[in-house]
């Protein structure tokens, strides 16, 4: 028993009296037992101390320098188990909002670049081209013929801010007479000349104003102002165009249109169109609505499917003409070339909503950077 208590005693006294120690700083005249005990009172501290916890945090060792007597500030552990709030989730939120709109709008601009439609023209930026021709069909073995020209071209030296625009319907009109031959389709129409400026974004506002010359006898100067948006909304793509115009033969005018798209799966686009138009000349009002289905087959070929309504003031505001089609669009030549079949059924209160079937064989080139690539 007293050989284990001597070697006890020994231990401790180098345990407490080893090198850089600061037992050996304290003089000769600290007792060996008590600094040994104290050191071992301090070795057990450090250790719980430094000890990592079962979190697997880092060992947080208290800073002598920083005591000030004040509490010492907590560390603030993130628990896995409790969801994330705050601007963490927000954040999250508003990049999944991004994505989701930005995969809409690109789905939707894809289908309206592949079926060629007019706001393509309106939005481009670069030189862009279209010519449409179509063949009508209608019972009794009717056939008439309407088609459509419309040309954008840059100017040099306008950094693509000025347009050269050659269009042979400048007012949208949505003829719906028809010619008896082909050639007449481009013989009969008033083609238009005009130099549009694309102006910088107006609180995101695409604005464009356009000065012209309809080609006719007489000539007929005009002035138009468009401006359009796009609106980003949670699932929802909107688009907002509006236009005002003057032609100096039937006064002043206005348009105005409304989209909203939604996917509805990766082959489905939803649309809904509301346009209305104020003709001063005609103290005409119109307000037609239209539900589109899009359902993309393939790279090459894709179908629409449509319904819509129409009234205007003539009938006091009553819906006049009601339709539906289906259209079936095929890229028949490396993106630029297209063939359309459209079966058309309308029925109008002027011929007291009787059907009115129609086939409409269109084929159709569009040209420009805004082309199917």
């Amino acid at each position: 028993m007293y050989r284990h208590r001597s070697t006890l005693f020994f231990v401790l006294v180098l345990i407490g009296c080893g090198p850089g120690n600061v037992l050996c700083a304290e003089g000769p005249d600290t007792d060996p037992i008590t600094a040994a005990v104290d050191e071992l009172g301090r070795f057990a501290t450090e250790t719980e101390l430094s000890r990592p916890d079962d979190a697997g945090l880092e060992p947080v060792v208290p800073d002598p320098a920083a005591d000030t007597g004040e509490p010492a500030d907590v560390p603030v552990v993130s628990d896995p188990d409790i969801p994330e709030q705050g601007p963490a989730i927000v954040e999250k939120i508003d990049i999944a909002h991004v994505a989701v709109s930005g995969r809409i709008e690109r789905t939707a601009r894809w289908l309206d670049r592949f079926f060629a439609d007019d706001k393509i023209f309106d939005d481009a930026t670069d030189s862009y081209a279209r010519v449409k021709l179509d063949s009508v069909f209608e019972p009794g073995g009717n056939v008439g013929f309407s088609g459509d020209i419309r040309l954008k071209i840059d100017l040099p030296r306008t950094q693509k801010r000025l347009k050269l625009l050659i269009e042979s319907d400048p007012q949208r009109e949505n003829r719906t007479d028809l010619e008896n031959v082909p050639a007449d389709v481009v013989s009969e129409k008033s083609y238009s000349l005009s130099l549009e400026r694309q102006l910088s974004e107006v609180h995101r506002w695409d604005v464009r104003p356009a000065l012209g010359i309809k080609a006719r006898t007489p000539l007929d100067p005009f002035a138009r102002l468009r401006a359009i948006r796009y609106f980003n909304l949670q699932k929802v793509v909107a688009r907002v165009s509006s236009s005002a115009f003057w032609f100096d033969s039937s006064g002043f005018g206005a348009n105005l249109g409304v989209e909203f798209d939604r996917a509805l799966i990766d082959v489905f686009l939803l649309r809904s169109g509301t346009g209305l138009t104020w003709e001063e000349a005609e103290k005409f009002r119109r307000i037609e609505q239209q539900f589109s289905l899009f359902h993309r087959i393939d790279d090459r070929q894709n179908m629409a499917y449509q319904i819509g309504i129409l009234a205007d003031d003539e009938f006091n505001w009553r819906v006049n003409t009601y339709y539906y089609r289906i259209r079936y669009r095929k890229d028949i030549h490396d993106g630029w070339v297209f063939a359309e079949i459209i079966p058309q059924w309308t029925y109008r209160e002027e011929n007291s909503f009787d059907d009115e079937p129609s086939l409409t064989l269109r084929l159709e080139a569009a040209f420009g950077h805004s082309t199917l690539k």
